[in-house]
């Protein structure tokens, strides 16, 4: 990556642009000059706050981008700097937590010498092996992209950077692809 320059604080988009593809080319270009300014100075503040992760810094600055770029609109942003740290800052708390609650739930399951026993009836092994089909028939209708991207990431506990650098996708397309397939996995859980 190349020396980035000093983020500014000034970049601001046209309010009276005439047409909503011109104002997204703006968009566009904004999102692109905060990425080649700030991506660095971003990912040094997300590591002093948070450490080296979980979750990786460069995660949630990627995942900050990839939010800034979904954005319908970016017109009611009056500091684009600071309002990509504050994305970032609470994609970073969120995730944490998430990593929190997530340890606490295990810490407690596995005190718990019963836990195994209140599982265990008929109904809940055919509801357990149900679920595990439709994860398995869902998992097949991922593109190899994302199923390969799936595993590195959650299973393999790889970050983005990681990935980008063993396979030479982009850390947007990877943040997109895996976004794309946790959706699916999601929604297949949900229509059971």
């Amino acid at each position: 990556m190349n020396k980035a320059e000093p983020c500014p604080d000034n970049l601001l988009l046209n309010p009276a642009a005439p047409s909503t593809s011109l104002q997204k080319v703006r968009q566009t270009r904004l999102i692109e000059q905060l990425y080649h300014s700030c991506w660095s100075s971003l990912c040094t503040r997300l590591r002093k706050l948070y450490g080296n992760g979980p979750p990786d810094p460069q995660d949630i600055a990627q995942d900050a981008f990839t939010k800034l770029s979904q954005m319908d609109s970016l017109q009611h942003v009056q500091n684009p700097k600071a309002f990509l740290y504050k994305v970032a800052i609470n994609l970073g708390l969120r995730s944490i937590s998430h990593v929190i609650k997530t340890r606490e739930f295990l810490a407690e399951q596995l005190d718990d010498p019963d836990v195994a026993m209140h599982n265990i009836s008929p109904e809940s092994q055919l509801l357990q092996q149900q679920q595990l089909q439709a994860l398995q028939q869902a998992m097949t209708a991922l593109t190899d992209k994302q199923r390969d991207i799936l595993i590195r990431c959650r299973i393999q506990g790889q970050t983005y950077a990681d990935i980008a650098t063993q396979t030479g996708w982009s850390l947007a397309d990877i943040s997109r692809q895996l976004n794309s397939a946790l959706a699916h996995l999601a929604s297949s859980q949900q229509q059971d």
